[in-house]
């Protein structure tokens, strides 16, 4: 077994947010197939993709240092796609990007490329079917005062364990 993937990310927990994502999910699966099917467990916005970490220690810094930030909300916003739409390769619930997410997004990178887009991901890895020309639309407030450092288990459900988290200040 190799050195395990990490990322850090904004878990999901408001029990609403995580029924709507669900919805989302029975709503797409009706038109279309996906090979990966996120688990409501595993619903989570990324900040920073760490692939294979040895020596996690700065990283955990990183996250419990980032309680110096204020809690903040975000809107979620609608279903979107990344790729073509024939054959979306993610299917996603979008986000809005205020001041304060993206500051605690560039806490965890090393230099910004401003290519940011916020989303929870609700399916990955296209089969088959299409995406119906309108996507659903919402206007959800979600209540961000969380980050964590998560390790990945591949195969395996839930699929990411939080090895630490960083509480954002009320």
């Amino acid at each position: 077994m190799g050195i395990p993937h990490y990322f850090i990310g904004i878990p999901v927990e408001d029990e609403q947010l995580i029924d709507l994502l669900v919805d989302r999910q029975k709503w797409l699966r009706e038109h279309m197939d996906y090979k990966v099917w996120t688990e409501p467990e595993d619903f989570h916005m990324t900040l920073r993709f760490l692939g294979e970490v040895k020596d996690l220690s700065d990283w955990k810094y990183r996250v419990e240092e980032a309680s110096r930030y204020s809690s903040f909300s975000v809107k979620v916003s609608g279903t979107d796609f990344f790729g073509s739409k024939k054959t979306p390769r993610v299917v996603y619930q979008a986000s809005s990007l205020p001041p304060e997410l993206h500051h605690l997004y560039s806490h965890f990178q090393e230099s910004d490329d401003g290519r940011f887009s916020p989303h929870i991901t609700l399916a990955k890895k296209w089969r088959e079917g299409v995406l119906p020309p309108d996507l659903p639309k919402d206007d959800f407030t979600w209540e961000i005062d969380t980050c964590a450092l998560f390790r990945i288990h591949p195969g395996t459900t839930p699929k990411y364990e939080k090895v630490t988290s960083g509480f954002l200040k009320k």
